[in-house]
């Protein structure tokens, strides 16, 4: 029996829009980036395998480029061999072209202009602000940050007293390190001695004892714009209340990154730059609203960084108003594990109107119009964007880890999911259909068994594209990254696909299927040489949710040890799913997860239950009675 699955396929079909300028930068796609800088990456030594770190090596490569391409270096990640270069100011080669003479070199895996990213608040400035006093008389003592129904409050009276406060990187545009709400949260670095003008804890960063200013090379993170300490607040505010005095102490700490300047745009190499510190110096979730840049490799792998470091990595869906699922946004849809894409609701749950969304690649959705907040100059102010959302979310996951220390990244998010008030309105524009629901989050990592699993994830660069990075994803440049098999590459009659363009491109997926597969597992029941369960013939409908990923077809065996896939989809072996499986006669449906497996006897891809519950199995065992055994 064939199936015919829901795939996504990333699709090169780009076309150059031309060049610009704004606010002193230069524009590529429609993206604007900062003039002369450019972000590469070595690829590993032909010769050992090794990844090119070595003095040596490296100088040896940078020597020629600085007689080649004029190139000197601005920094490293060494350990990743990403490198941030600037085009020497007497050099007449531009951006586009010494990134697209890089891409021919051997040593450069790949090459990117540093492209300029932005905040997500909704345009505009701030028009009223409030005192505390002023905030106390018309909120009321202890409420939260928005009248709609997150359950903040409740959440706090069920947190573990005397944890350990865990560490939420704002990655914005600093903090008001004045603001009496911020009193007992600001991380401080324990590894560092305050001004001795010496890196104690050599990390590459002197004195950093509250942060570090990524714009200047500081380490005052003080905000100069606003957005920042909104957001610091929204996170602080969906632990505890800020609305009261005197400020107690925190469950969690606020570790300030600025990367965004005075008028709320950064680089990507500042983002990266702070990612990186938050995840080196024990970050347990990111807050990032922020975005608006192409796809990024580098940025990308930061971000995979994150993941294996066990971050909750919280992202603003966008405010342009449209739908990430056809026109991305980054980073909200890079597909690490860890990522928790946040859209925008009102007070009513309705989506507002400004916010991106994505039934397939937004998470979630949070309250984001309208939200009472910190403000420098020890006020308080109302501002709206998908920036305020992820904040709320951001503190969520605190809240969780700090209840539950010893829960991933990936659990927190799954729970996060789990956990939404759902909504029928809210179907069509985020995956979970629902709002964040802070105490149901918090409570329920006191009621779940800690799991360890995490996705396995590894970061790998196109090797057909070395080329402009916004070449291979972006947004607003013209430019498409994804398309729908069963809305675009089949025809009606659920054949061949139509396009042979397209055709070749799933053609070359099936041929590079074994290479997909990290390692070949064999199936449990095959193990021995015999099955530890019957198997039984079935042709059932089956959902099946992989990560943020769904895939509608069905099974054609079942057992009490998992069932058969009959499909062509790119799923790695050893993925985590959840299945949600209909009886033969389409009437009932039970849902159960597994892992991915590969059956090297049977050269089939299968599904091993794990854990699943005795009525589950009662119930399987039940459907299976009237089914014909397998052969």
């Amino acid at each position: 029996m064939h199936v015919r699955w829901v795939i996504l396929l990333g699709i090169s079909l780009c076309a150059s829009n031309g060049f610009g300028g704004s606010r002193g930068h230069h524009r590529h796609h429609g993206h604007e980036y900062r003039p002369g800088e450019i972000i590469i990456k070595l690829k590993p030594n032909s010769e050992t395998g090794a990844v090119r770190v070595t003095a040596k090596s490296t100088n040896s490569f940078f020597s020629k480029a600085r007689k080649t391409h004029g190139l000197r270096v601005k920094g490293s990640w060494a350990s990743l061999n990403i490198h941030h270069l600037e085009i020497d100011p007497t050099s007449t080669k531009t951006v586009e072209e010494t990134v697209a003479s890089l891409s021919q070199e051997p040593d450069i895996e790949y090459a990117e202009p540093n492209y300029i990213l932005e905040k997500m608040a909704v345009p505009g400035p701030v028009t009223q602000s409030y005192t505390l006093a002023q905030v106390q008389s018309f909120v009321g003592l202890g409420l939260g940050l928005t009248s709609a129904p997150i359950q903040a409050l409740n959440s706090w009276a069920i947190l573990n007293s005397g944890a350990t406060s865990n560490v939420v990187a704002v990655i914005d545009t600093g903090i008001d390190f004045n603001h009496s709400s911020f009193s007992h949260a600001i991380w401080t670095n324990p590894g560092e001695i305050p001004g001795n003008g010496i890196d104690d804890d050599h990390n590459g960063y002197i004195d950093d004892v509250h942060g570090w200013n990524f714009v200047k090379n500081t380490n005052n993170p003080s905000d100069d714009e606003g957005h920042g300490t909104h957001v610091s607040g929204i996170v602080l505010g969906t632990t505890q209340s800020i609305f009261t005095t005197p400020t107690t102490d925190s469950n969690i700490r606020i570790m300030p990154l600025k990367f965004l300047d005075a008028d709320g745009t950064g680089a990507t190499s500042d983002a990266i730059k702070a990612i990186y510190y938050a995840a080196n110096n024990g970050a347990r979730v990111m807050n990032n609203s922020w975005g608006g840049g192409p796809y990024s490799m580098a940025l990308a792998e930061a971000i995979t960084y994150a993941y294996n470091k066990d971050i909750v990595f919280v992202v603003a869906a966008g405010n342009s108003g449209e739908n990430n699922d056809a026109s991305p946004s980054f980073p909200a849809n890079y597909d690490m594990p860890n990522i928790v894409s946040v859209a925008a609701t009102d007070d009513s749950d309705n989506k507002a109107n400004f916010s991106n969304y994505g039934p397939a690649t937004v998470l979630l959705s949070s309250p984001g119009v309208r939200i009472l907040s910190t403000y420098p100059g020890g006020v308080f102010a109302h501002m709206s964007g998908t920036s305020m959302a992820a904040p709320i979310v951001a503190g969520v996951a605190a809240m969780m880890r700090y209840q539950s220390p010893s829960m991933n990244s990936y659990q927190i998010k799954n729970l996060i999911a789990g956990s939404v008030d759902q909504k029928s309105n809210l179907s069509a524009f985020v995956k979970t259909s629902g709002r964040v629901n802070a105490y149901k989050a918090v409570n329920s990592v006191t009621t779940a068994s800690v799991d360890s699993f995490k996705p396995g994830y590894t970061f790998s660069v196109n090797p057909a594209n070395r080329a402009l990075t916004s070449d291979i994803a972006t947004r607003g440049g013209g430019c498409g990254l994804v398309s729908d098999i069963t809305k675009d590459f089949w025809d009606g009659s659920g054949g061949s696909p139509q396009n042979p363009f397209k055709r070749g491109l799933i053609l070359l997926a099936l041929i590079l299927l074994p290479l997909m597969v990290a390692k070949m597992l064999k199936s449990p029941e095959h193990a021995t040489g015999r099955r530890k369960y019957e198997r039984f013939e079935c042709d059932s409908m089956v959902t099946f949710r992989i990560g943020e990923k769904e895939l509608v077809g069905s099974v054609t065996t079942i057992s009490l040890g998992g069932s058969e896939l009959n499909t062509d989809a790119l799923l790695k072996d050893g993925s985590v799913i959840t299945m949600s499986i209909s009886s033969p006669d389409g009437k009932t449906k039970v849902d159960v997860q597994g892992h991915v497996v590969w059956s090297e006897q049977q050269k089939k891809y299968g599904v091993a239950f794990d854990g699943v519950a005795d009525s589950i199995k009662s119930q399987i065992a039940q459907w299976t009675q009237a089914l014909n055994k397998a052969s």
